[in-house]
């Protein structure tokens, strides 16, 4: 599973570099799932998982240190449409789903996992 996240799914004007690099991520995973997968018939996945901002634990600080408290989260949340940050669960349960044997018949598969921003 790779895990490039969102801003690998379309251009930004500010982040070309970071967009360009979780783009080749996405890709790079569909090669070798067709490679691996399809042509050799190993018996492995390779999928992506394309996220956007998720509130792990380790974040709280920057938080609490800026001049408004949350100030950089609501600034988040507003550039998400379901209006909240996602969970580490959020990303995780997409992650054992395509460990899972329920998962056999996919690989190259794109998890989409953010909370919306991708379908605007």
């Amino acid at each position: 599973m790779n895990i490039p996240s969102a801003p690998g799914l379309g251009g930004g004007d500010n982040l070309a570099a970071c967009n360009a690099g979780k783009g080749a991520v996405r890709l790079a995973a569909k090669s070798v799932a067709r490679r691996r997968r399809a042509r050799r018939r190993y018996n492995t996945c390779c999928s992506s998982v394309q996220s956007t901002f998720i509130d792990p634990p380790m974040v709280r600080a920057m938080y609490e240190r800026a001049p408004e408290p949350g100030a950089i989260e609501a600034k988040l949340e507003r550039q998400v449409p379901l209006r909240r940050l996602g969970e580490p669960d959020d990303i995780a349960w997409g992650i054992v789903y395509s460990a899972s044997e329920e998962s056999k018949f996919m690989t190259g598969a794109e998890f989409v996992l953010d909370g919306g921003i991708a379908a605007m």
